[in-house]
């Protein structure tokens, strides 16, 4: 297992099992392992050997709340983490595992309060203090929110998401001076991760500062995925910004990037730019002729037979 090696850890701890079904340090740490494998059926029989041996493993519980939490069963998961706490208070993990599936479950405040008791009995516990702070955010609490995401800052100040979240903060309380430090703090510690790129793209459009807009469009225009591409290119479209929508989809097309958004951007566009009619009548063509039609589909119809006073 130190070794890193998976495969023969497995089978090794499967003997051990087998020769002694009641060693339940044999069926957790068969568990562990069948989790790192991505054996996600056979370590929750391991770690439900364990609790048909001993009811009140709190370390099985978790795990087993761990195993419902990914399937997204979170009522169950969270009933889990709850009986693992019952046998042991301070169990640190199983007090933030319980306030992540509060928080997936939508119950804010449950979900503060059981990240409260993880950093009780672990100060220094970031990531508690993050989605505690997350937990705020949704309720409305921006002030709180802020708090607790510097009290992770404090502690962590490589985390790029925590840089992120509290830019976002910042831009919902238009501390817009605060929120564009924090989301360069994030692009510089994560260049290539297209969260502080976002958020500053979100803090350009709000502030009508189109230039900033573009550049971090262009930054991570790879990782953007169609549709975030097509309301960019709607978006520039929609301000007249003709030259710089189709600097966007310039690179698109470099990209070979495709689907229905963009081909509406590329119909509308080329109209206006009075370019490249034969595939602007191509994609004409096989939009009307789709089975069904979104509102966003029918409108760029509109907009298009608008144009053209039909």
């Amino acid at each position: 297992f130190k070794k890193s090696d998976f495969i023969e850890a497995e089978k090794t701890f499967a003997r051990v099992t087998a020769i002694k079904p009641e060693n339940i340090e044999g069926w957790n740490n068969l568990g562990i392992v069948q989790v790192q494998l991505g054996h996600i059926e056979q370590a929750r029989e391991s770690f439900s050997r364990i609790l048909a041996l001993e009811p009140n493993n709190s370390g099985a519980l978790l795990n087993l709340g761990n195993y419902y939490s990914q399937k997204g069963e979170y009522a169950t998961a969270r009933n889990l983490f709850k009986k693992a706490l019952e046998f042991r208070a301070d169990f640190i993990d199983a007090w933030f595992n319980l306030g992540n599936t509060e928080l997936a479950l939508g119950e804010y405040k449950d979900a503060i309060a059981a990240y409260e008791k993880a950093v009780k009995y672990k100060p220094d516990f970031a990531s508690a203090f993050k989605n505690m702070g997350y937990a705020f955010e949704k309720l409305g609490d921006l002030e709180c929110a802020v708090q607790k995401y510097q009290c992770a800052l404090d502690l962590n100040k490589a985390d790029t998401g925590l840089w992120v979240n509290l830019g976002n903060v910042y831009l919902a309380q238009k501390k817009y001076d605060d929120a564009r430090k924090c989301f360069l703090k994030g692009i510089r510690l994560a260049p290539h991760s297209i969260y502080g790129w976002m958020g500053l793209r979100h803090l350009a459009l709000v502030k009508g500062d189109l230039t900033t807009f573009i550049r971090a469009t262009l930054a991570i225009l790879p990782r953007l995925s169609d549709e975030v591409l097509a309301q960019s290119i709607e978006i520039l479209f929609n301000l007249n910004q003709l030259s710089k929508a189709e600097e966007i989809l310039n690179q698109a097309d470099r990209l070979g990037r495709t689907g229905d958004a963009l081909d509406l951007q590329r119909l509308l566009l080329y109209q206006r730019l009075n370019t490249q009619s034969s595939r602007m009548n191509a994609i004409f063509k096989k939009i009307c002729e789709l089975p069904q039609k979104s509102d966003q589909i029918r409108k760029a119809l509109a907009r298009f037979s608008l144009y053209n006073k039909d």
